[in-house]
């Protein structure tokens, strides 16, 4: 006999069980797991502190010949004390590589400080890294994930060829991702998408990924499980990877670890408020130099140079920021009020070189870089800046803008200011433009001429490339400068070379 209510009730159990099947697991319960693989909610929460010694390895990325690698290296082997129950840290390190140094850190209570051989001073902007650093610990980012207001699940992914649970959450204002091995339960990765404005080389490159992946497991006495290694990739380029020695949890820091002096604090405040992407334009003990009329080096740090002709004004090198292609585009504006910027070079791949670029093409200014440069040139104009915002990001269809791209030798404008661009073409230069201004007699070196304070110039290498390229290119030069020199005569120049020889 027909029942229609049995009909129902099979219908509805097999509906549950599919729906069943397909829910997406509770992100609690995925952490609560992580956590008890760890050893336990109160293992995890009786953490107070850790020591730590450690060796390990980083990348110079910006500093590199070629920005995909191979990178040089610089080797550190260290020791730390954490404060996990207040943030605090204290770290001692010494580095090996192409330069050596014996540094101790400490950041306490919203200050930084080191010492680098010279006694304790104010440390760098690093109170954002580190308070970054700690939340991201295994130590901490379980617990960080658990207390969050928006954890969700985020689906699956394969890490390392290992099935992994994601959660994701939201800490600081800052997207997390949080990898969870599905056969152990244990962390496998962070993901947190986050600005730092205040570091030199990754202030540039907008809201980064930072990926911490964890690994060589241990079973501490106790029952905690802790990792010994950690590898940090940013923008999934490898940066540092980090092997622990030896560990202890809870021991007693040394008296006065984490003590910075109050004038210390002050004089770190005073110099914290200002940050690497609001440089100012040049330096006052550095004033402008006139190579010839309308033919104007900004010095600085990284040095701008303003180049008039009939139709407009080049300018050589975008340096360091949007913000300071803003203060160049003022100057401009200040010295020559009814002229427009016709051209904007950029002459190496090193992030002083372009970190500017993205202002000038927000405005559809014609951009000029070597043609092995666009792959790093392209990833800078198609960075996420929305939680600092420049005028390309508010105005993203320009990122789409057409780049000019220079694999021979490049002419721009005419008269006794003109410039010709040669790629230079040679082992350190590979990346660089040579920029000759024929009537003048000027050469412009990028990278490869840098006086050193004490006399002579840093690297013979590099002046012995550029004077290959040019000799190469058969070009009449009297004068030359770069980013970081002001005008010298070039026969001094080769002078120190030949000097550098002997």
């Amino acid at each position: 006999m027909y029942k229609p209510g049995l009909v129902f009730l099979f219908c509805f159990l097999l509906i549950t069980s599919v729906q069943a099947k397909h829910r997406s697991p509770d992100p609690k319960e995925l952490v609560n797991s992580s956590i008890a693989a760890m050893g336990g909610l109160d293992r995890l929460r009786s953490i107070r502190s850790i020591h730590t010694k450690s060796a390990g390895h980083f990348y110079l990325l910006e500093q590199s010949e070629r920005p995909e690698g191979p990178w040089m290296v610089i080797y550190k082997q260290g020791e730390e004390w954490r404060d996990v129950e207040h943030g605090l840290v204290r770290r001692s390190y010494k580095l090996n590589g192409v330069f050596t140094s014996d540094v101790t850190e400490v950041v306490a209570d919203g200050a930084s400080a080191a010492d680098r051989g010279n006694g304790l001073g104010p440390g760098g902007n690093n109170i954002e890294e580190t308070d970054e650093l700690l939340a991201m610990a295994p130590e901490k980012i379980l617990l960080n994930a658990l207390d969050a207001s928006d954890l969700q699940y985020a689906g699956t992914k394969v890490i390392q060829d290992t099935p992994n649970h994601v959660v994701s959450f939201t800490w600081k204002g800052s997207p997390v991702k949080i990898y969870l091995n599905q056969n152990t339960n244990l962390l496998t990765m962070t993901d947190v998408v986050k600005a730092r404005p205040n570091e030199q080389f990754w202030g540039i490159w907008g809201d980064f990924s930072e990926k911490n992946y964890y690994s060589f497991w241990n079973l501490e006495k106790g029952g905690l499980r802790y990792p010994y290694q950690v590898d940090t990739f940013y923008n999934d380029q490898p940066f540092r990877t980090e092997t622990i020695l030896s560990v202890e949890f809870n021991a007693e820091a040394p008296k006065d670890a984490f003590t910075i002096p109050d004038k210390i604090k002050a004089d770190f405040a005073a110099a914290s408020k200002r940050s690497f992407l609001n440089t100012p334009l040049g330096r006052a003990d550095r004033p402008p130099v006139e190579i010839a009329p309308d033919f104007t080096v900004i010095r600085g740090n990284w040095n701008a140079t303003l180049v008039k002709q009939d139709d407009g004004i080049v300018v050589i090198e975008a340096p360091i920021s949007s913000n300071y292609s803003v203060q160049v585009m003022a100057e401009v504006k200040r010295r020559y009020p009814n002229e427009k910027i016709k051209a904007v070079v950029s002459t190496s791949d090193s992030f002083p070189h372009f970190g500017g670029l993205r202002e000038y093409v927000a405005l559809g200014i014609p951009v000029y870089i070597l043609d092995v440069n666009q792959p790093i040139v392209s990833r800078l104009i198609a960075s996420n800046y929305k939680s600092l915002p420049d005028d390309l990001e508010r105005n993203p269809a320009r990122k789409k803008s057409k780049l000019n791209i220079v694999s021979k030798k490049t002419v721009i404008g005419s008269g006794p200011n003109q410039l010709v661009l040669y790629p230079i073409r040679t082992e350190t230069g590979e990346r660089m433009i040579l920029i000759h201004a024929p009537q003048l007699k000027v050469l412009y070196g990028a990278d490869l001429v840098q006086p050193l304070p004490t006399g002579g110039f840093f690297m013979p290498q590099y002046i012995s490339e550029l004077k290959q390229a040019a000799d190469r290119e058969g070009l009449d030069v009297e004068r030359v400068f770069a980013m970081h020199s002001a005008p010298v005569e070039w026969k001094k120049v080769l002078e120190a070379l030949n000097d550098s020889l002997k």
